[in-house]
């Protein structure tokens, strides 16, 4: 156990083989180094969700079964513009992995696309 009281900087990746755990996490997300922004399109992240499914299985690392993705299955079906979903750990073998967290990006698109579903389906029942 160690208590670190002041701010810490890492260069490269931080590599836990158990939980982590925080009051919060925030991802630098700032206008200033951030170019070319485009709102992606919510058809895109629609697909992404009815096309990856959720998966439970034992993992081989770590005991009990556990709710998740398969990062191949991410990966085959992620629209290119989404690449920065998706990345690899390094260790006795190169592992596919992704963010969970840039999923809520992908979420997020895909209730505002079904939201205004709803909403144009509401209009045709109550005019």
């Amino acid at each position: 156990s160690a208590t670190i009281s002041s701010q810490l900087n890492c260069t490269g990746d931080i590599i836990c083989s158990r939980t982590l755990t925080a009051t919060s996490y925030a991802s630098t997300s700032d206008e200033a180094i951030k170019e070319n922004g485009q709102n992606a399109l919510l058809e895109d992240c629609v697909k992404v969700l009815q096309d990856v499914d959720v998966k439970t299985c034992t993992r081989t690392e770590v005991p009990g079964q556990r709710i998740g993705f398969i990062a191949q299955d991410m990966q085959r079906h992620l629209p290119p513009e989404f690449a920065n979903i998706m990345g690899i750990q390094y260790g006795d073998q190169p592992l596919l992995s992704f963010s969970y967290d840039r999923l809520v990006c992908v979420l997020w698109g895909a209730c505002k696309a079904l939201t205004a579903r709803v909403d144009a389906l509401e209009l045709l029942t109550h005019p």
